[in-house]
């Protein structure tokens, strides 16, 4: 009876934590850099109509897949490559590809190699996270480890939006670009911004 109160247990992280699939189509052939601010653009919320910003700070790269159904016969190839090349890091330079002759659909899975550059949290910027070249209707998957951090790092404004509700939580294509003019749009229900 009469002992000491226990200190509180340390807390030891307060960040939201996400980990998440995301799915976009390709409609139209593809040949382009992703960055780790488009990475961090496919999810936003509205402060204004025309303004948006990151719902989180930090991106992970756990896995790119993609699926390409060529026409019987017909050749068709889709390939990606970890680049993210920035100073003093470089990413795995593996070049990954995957070719339908038309029997059944071209597939890859290209997973970043441990502690290359690629696989660790970055924050928006306009440094390379992968390179991909597909044909236009390619499925491509992407395995993200996200992070909100309070008071460590600015929220990142997204790309312009347009009639955007207030306080609305959005989804824009692969390349951070909104519906009308992404070339990877997602491919589910969500709400897309114009």
């Amino acid at each position: 009876m009469g002992g000491l109160l226990p200190r509180p247990p340390s807390l030891n992280s307060v960040q939201i934590k996400h980990s998440r699939t995301l799915r976009f189509v390709s409609n139209a052939a593809i040949g382009q850099n992703i960055t780790y601010a488009n990475l961090l653009d496919t999810m936003i919320y509205s402060t204004t109509a025309i303004l948006g910003y990151d719902l989180f700070q930090l991106v992970k790269i756990r896995w790119v897949r993609m699926w390409y159904d060529s026409v019987s016969g017909t050749p068709g190839t889709v390939n990606l490559q970890y680049v993210n090349v920035t100073t003093g890091l470089e990413g795995d330079q593996d070049y990954h590809s995957g070719t339908s002759m038309g029997l059944e659909p071209a597939y890859l899975v290209a997973i970043p190699k441990a502690r290359s550059a690629a696989s660790f949290f970055h924050e928006s910027s306009t440094a390379v996270a992968f390179s991909l070249v597909c044909p236009q209707g390619t499925v491509i998957d992407v395995g993200l480890d996200l992070v909100a951090t309070p008071g460590m790092y600015a929220q990142a404004a997204a790309n312009a939006l347009v009639g955007a509700t207030t306080g609305v939580t959005y989804f824009r294509g692969l390349d951070g670009l909104a519906k009308a003019t992404s070339a990877m749009p997602p491919a589910y229900g969500v709400n897309i911004t114009q």
